[in-house]
């Protein structure tokens, strides 16, 4: 690098000093270009920018929400990527249309060290999907889990700073390592309710499992989903010491989406009055997911 003419004619001159952290930063950009294929985009880093989504039993609508509210991040500007850590029941590939094939370079495939995070993630503009393809399972129910605990740690610890939020889909298998090195790893946590008796039990049994691991159960907030005006009681959030940040309301249309696996905040104006109440809760989530992430809304 002292043959570089530049710097000789600056350092003879006295007017300058080789910048070597520039030329760190400059290398350490090029790095970042060849693993996601994309341009760094040179925001600050976030303080909360990875978030992992829960569900507190199964068929909560986690799925759903992530997919929206990615969507809702993507709108506003921001470069999120989705990760679908729901090996067994993976859905994010058919939100965001992610064609599946057989030995695809995907989220499993990359836990069991068959190719690197770069090759995994797929791009849809600002956004980056990291789907999981269910007929690699076999191969990931033979890996060893202290390296797909360790492979994961390393995938986090590099989108972190490619993205400017990083949005888990999770399983709601809070025994499994790959889970529990995701939340140890997570900045903030959203425990996805609906009104079944079964979310309050295994709400407890999350906490729990947080406290063996050393995580701060603080970090755990809940999304009230599908809440009807028959059952919903705010006083059992009270009694639990649990933080609702955001309650979403049922329709049949929202529901019916998430079968069928579609960006229902795409869809605009509806007839519906509760799918219009989702669609403003999602907004609302979304600001306060910026805002934990030390942005303004209006960036």
């Amino acid at each position: 690098m002292y043959n570089d003419p530049s710097y000789q004619q600056e350092n003879e001159s006295g007017l300058a000093k080789l910048n070597i952290a520039d030329k760190i930063s400059d290398a350490t950009n090029k790095l970042i270009k060849q693993l996601s294929g994309k341009e760094h985009r040179g925001k600050k880093k976030v303080i909360d920018n990875i978030i992992s989504f829960i569900g507190a039993s199964g068929g909560t609508g986690t799925s759903t929400i992530v997919a929206n509210v990615a969507q809702n991040l993507v709108d506003k500007n921001f470069s999120v990527l989705v990760i679908d850590a729901n090996i067994c029941y993976p859905a994010q590939h058919i939100f965001f249309r992610v064609k599946q094939e057989i030995n695809k370079k995907d989220l499993v495939s990359f836990l069991t060290g068959k190719n690197t995070i770069g090759e995994s993630i797929e791009y849809r503009g600002e956004l980056g999907v990291l789907v999981s393809n269910n007929r690699n399972l076999r191969d990931y129910i033979h890996c060893d889990s202290k390296i797909v605990s360790q492979n994961i740690a390393d995938c986090l610890d590099r989108v972190a700073s490619l993205f400017d939020l990083v949005l888990i889909d999770c399983p709601n298998n809070i025994s499994h390592d790959l889970v529990n090195t995701i939340l140890y790893k997570s900045d903030a946590i959203y425990c996805v309710w609906d009104e079944g008796i079964s979310c309050v039990a295994n709400f407890e049994r999350l906490r729990i499992n947080l406290r063996l691991l050393g995580i701060d159960v603080n970090k755990i907030r809940v999304i009230l989903n599908k809440k009807t005006n028959i059952y919903y009681r705010e006083s059992v959030f009270k009694s639990l010491k649990a933080e609702l940040v955001e309650v979403l309301p049922f329709d049949t249309a929202i529901i019916e989406s998430g079968l069928m696996a579609e960006v229902f905040i795409k869809k605009g104006e509806s007839t519906s009055k509760n799918a219009k109440e989702f669609v403003k809760g999602i907004n609302r989530l979304t600001n306060k997911l910026v805002q934990l992430g030390g942005y303004d809304n209006g960036r």
